[in-house]
């Protein structure tokens, strides 16, 4: 990938895919590598098998003659019963499920989650409901039931993939897909949607290069405009049926999603929502679909790319993208660059429950912006953004946001992506101090940042304002001027930062401009905050750490605020060539911390010195030699000419993951267990 807002790009040079390194660091997992045909899963293929579990059919081969054998095992109903309850599901038919293979297609093994998705029809009756979690669990507790594929043995189910055969995570598992949730494989897959009356879901294909408005809709025959693809959504939905709007792979869509008065304004419901997706029956290798606003054909220079004022949605392997050059004001008039996603929250229709999975928004004003009623009524609530990526958002004049979230609670943002949001120096827009990669107004409530890669905004990578429950767990920032920040000033008393940083990665440093900041972790206002397991990494090959002059610059910590704060700080690491010889101390803070709390605010520096192991050097850290992202980069065959690129290079490689192509190492889980493994002491 190649952005324009990026300062310099990394030169890159792909050897191979294979990993290479020291016998501590065989790849991003910390696995040994295995010899050809030795997977872990008993497949016996020679290719390498997928690195979410084994994607080979005949690993759970079903035969019309084997004898299928009961197995008898203890599972604890309540357990059972209570993920039912939290499901919906006990009520009966679950409308909202993923399936491996699209209406149409042969049933294929509901086991194999190639792809990304997996087939929740168990007894093969044509329908996704409870009868097919109670089977499942039937079948694990008592052995094959009625209804089941003839011949299948329970010894042979690996649901989860984990490698440990048929166990009460399996049927966790399965009751947790069949509720809506991602797959095994940690994607959100396209549905098989039912009608309440058990009729098939209308499924209304758009096609702006081939389709035309006379037809029907179907896949063979898709309408030409967006117009009339919501016209004949609409209809269908009045009519009480499930629906979904299909676009093509490959394919390029010059008008924005909306509806009615400029917005999507249908809602599905919690059992059976409605899906905006790619073509689940065209291969997921092709590209996503493309939407953009602002390229050749669009309606207008800018404006938004999809708007919901609905809930119950899933948006699934979409392209958004707004490659218009022209920016918010062209002197002339006013010109806004819009949002890429927008969700709304207005009157009656604060419903929530939207999942965004496998999207890529680039370019726009906003690149994603979740936003609830400002009138004191509820927040939107269980919002999923999985596996995707926000990049490049950009505006001149005004702010521009990759993430922006306000009155949003009970929330995850996971395994996803944001990229150097906030500026765009091929057109002018510089970056400054209120642009940033996420934006979490302090009205939110439990949103948690899980596995997600940040790196290079504007300002800040991931700016959690303040609200209880806004935490970010087992995050990589790279290359933030301001990394993780908690609290701010300006927030009200009663929205003091609640949440954590935990197991966390925050590499490198940045400036604003011409203004040198480098504040790794940022703690403003905390209320029952917990910084834990979290390692500050500010080696040479970070940027904006030191002065040409070799002065250190920044903080691994920057506290702030004007009352007493309340934390827990332990067991984290800060390693930095530049700190001062014998640690930190209160006398000499360093690059260690910068303390900007009003005179009286406690509790003292010790307690974040006290909290914090500091190293300098390899022999402090008890290890042969440091983890640097070079070399990470370099058992995958990633070459940087300048090791200052290093981190730029990492994260365009994870804003390149995608279903199809999926790369563990590429993720914040392998950066951050291959850097782990490398900081234990050597045996």
């Amino acid at each position: 990938m190649k952005y324009a807002g990026m300062q310099n790009h990394a030169h890159t040079q792909t050897r191979t895919a294979n990993p290479r390194g020291s016998t501590r660091a065989h790849s991003a997992r910390g696995d040994t590598p295995r010899p050809s045909g030795e997977h872990g899963c008993g497949c016996g293929r020679a290719e390498p098998c997928d690195s979410m579990g084994c994607q080979h059919p005949d690993r759970t081969k079903r035969t019309e003659t084997s004898e299928p054998r009961r197995s008898h095992r203890a599972f604890g109903w309540a357990v059972l019963v209570g993920l039912m309850v939290i499901a919906g599901v006990t009520g009966g038919r679950v409308a909202m499920a993923q399936l491996d293979n699209p209406p149409g297609n042969p049933p294929g093994n509901q086991f194999n989650t190639g792809a990304g998705s997996c087939d929740l029809d168990f007894n093969n009756d044509g329908r996704v409901d409870a009868v097919d979690l109670a089977d499942f669990q039937s079948v694990f507790s008592e052995g094959p039931c009625s209804g089941c594929p003839a011949g299948l043995e329970p010894d042979s189910i690996d649901f989860n993939q984990d490698g440990s055969g048929f166990d009460p995570m399996d049927v966790e598992a399965f009751a947790a897909a069949i509720a809506g949730g991602p797959c095994p494989s940690g994607w959100y897959a396209q549905p098989v949607l039912v009608s309440p009356e058990g009729t098939p879901a209308r499924w209304v294909y758009w096609s702006q290069a081939r389709g035309d408005d006379a037809n029907p809709g179907t896949r063979e025959l898709p309408v030409a405009s967006q117009v009339r693809w919501y016209q004949i959504l609409q209809q269908a939905h009045s009519r009480g049926e499930a629906i979904a709007g299909v676009l093509f792979r490959g394919e390029h869509y010059s008008q924005a999603i909306s509806g009615e008065y400029g917005a999507w304004k249908l809602s599905g419901t919690a059992e059976r929502p409605i899906y905006i997706m790619a073509d689940p029956q065209q291969d997921v290798s092709l590209p996503r679909p493309l939407i953009d606003v602002g390229g050749d054909g669009a309606a207008t220079p800018g404006g938004d790319g999809i708007v919901l004022y609905a809930g119950d949605i899933r948006l699934i392997g979409l392209h958004v993208r707004n490659s218009s050059a022209v920016p918010n004001s062209n002197g002339a008039g006013y010109i806004r660059r819009g949002n890429g996603i927008t969700v709304y929250g207005k009157g009656e229709e604060i419903v929530g429950r939207v999942v965004i999975d496998d999207c890529l928004v680039e370019l726009f004003g906003g690149n994603i912006k979740i936003q609830g009623e400002e009138t004191g009524r509820d927040n939107l609530r269980h919002i999923v953004i999985n596996r995707s990526a926000f990049v490049g958002a950009w505006a001149e004049p005004g702010d521009a946001q990759g993430m922006f979230l306000s009155r949003v609670s009970d929330s995850v943002v996971r395994e996803s992506v944001l990229f150097a949001n906030g500026y765009n120096l091929a057109r002018g827009a510089l970056p400054t101090l209120r642009n940033h990669n996420a934006y979490i107004v302090p009205n939110c409530r439990g949103v948690r940042f899980v596995g997600v890669v940040t790196g290079h905004a504007s300002a800040t990578n991931l700016q959690l304002r303040g609200g209880a429950g806004n935490v970010a767990e087992g995050v990589v920032s790279i290359n933030g001027p301001l990394g993780i920040t908690g609290g701010h000033t300006e927030a009200p008393a009663h929205l003091d930062w609640g949440g954590g940083i935990v197991r966390c990665l925050i590499y490198g440093g940045g400036s604003v401009g011409t203004q040198r900041r480098s504040l790794s972790v940022g703690l403003n206002r905390a209320r029952g905050v917990l910084v834990q397991d979290t390692i500050v990494w500010r080696d040479e090959e970070g940027l904006g750490l030191v002065t040409p002059e070799g002065v250190a610059v920044g903080a691994a910590y920057w506290l702030q605020g004007p009352t007493p704060q309340d934390w827990t700080i332990a067991g984290n690491l800060v390693y930095d060539p530049l700190l001062p010889v014998g640690g930190p101390t209160l006398a000499v803070p360093g690059p260690a911390l910068r303390d900007d709390r009003v005179a009286g605010a406690v509790p003292a520096r010790a307690g974040v010195l006290e909290g914090t192991r500091f190293a300098r050097s390899a022999a402090e850290l008890g290890i042969e030699a440091v983890p640097r992202l070079t070399t990470y980069l370099d058992q995958f065959g990633v070459n940087v000419f300048d090791p200052q690129m290093a981190g730029q290079a990492f994260v365009v490689q994870a804003a390149a993951n995608r279903r199809g192509n999926w790369k563990r190492e590429w993720t914040a889980a392998g950066l951050q267990g291959w850097w782990r493994e490398m900081l234990e002491p050597a045996e």
